[in-house]
C-alpha cells in the first residue's frame, strides 16, 4: 500500500508530458488468491471448492503454456520431455546434505548425484580419490559454491 500510495503522490506531483504518462500506467499490483478454508461438513462447499482449485490450476496451466510460447530459453530451456519420467514424479526425493554420506531421509536419488559428480571427474580428469562435490537446484546456488 505504501509503494501505491508513494506511485500515486508521484504521478500527481510529477511534471511529464502526456506521452510519457503511459508508462506509468504499465505499473500493476499483484494479489494473490484468496485462501478459501473449506468447511469439510459441507459436501457441496467442498465440490465447490473442488472445482475452483481445478479451474485455477486450469488457468495457471494456460497462462504457464502461452508465457512458455515466448521464451527464448534463458536462463533455463524449456525444450524437454519428462515422460520417461512420470513413474517417479510422484514422489518426494530430496538429496539432503552430503551426497558421498548416508542420510536418514531414504528417498533421495544420490546414486544420479555421484554418478553425476563422477562424470564430471572423468571429463576435468580428476582422481575419483580427490573429488568432492554435490549437485546443486539451480544456477544462484551454483554461483555461490
Amino acid at each position: 500500500m505504501y509503494i501505491m500510495a508513494e506511485l500515486n503522490s508521484f504521478i500527481e506531483n510529477a511534471a511529464f508530458v502526456e506521452e510519457d504518462a503511459s508508462l506509468l500506467t504499465n505499473v500493476s499490483i499483484q494479489t494473490g488468491y484468496k485462501i478459501h478454508e473449506p468447511n469439510t461438513t459441507d459436501s457441496e462447499e467442498q465440490k465447490n471448492l473442488d472445482d475452483h482449485v481445478s479451474k485455477i490450476i486450469e488457468d495457471y496451466a494456460k497462462h504457464l503454456e502461452e508465457r512458455t510460447s515466448h521464451h527464448l530459453g534463458y536462463p533455463y530451456n524449456l525444450d524437454f520431455d519428462f515422460s520417461e519420467l512420470q513413474a517417479i514424479q510422484g514422489f518426494s526425493i530430496n538429496n539432503l546434505g552430503d551426497p558421498f554420506v548416508e542420510s536418514n531421509y531414504g528417498v533421495h536419488s544420490r546414486k544420479f548425484e555421484i554418478g553425476v559428480l563422477e562424470w564430471f571427474a572423468r571429463v576435468w580428469k580428476i582422481n575419483p580419490q580427490d573429488m568432492w562435490g554435490y549437485v546443486t537446484n539451480c544456477g544462484t546456488e551454483g554461483y555461490n559454491c
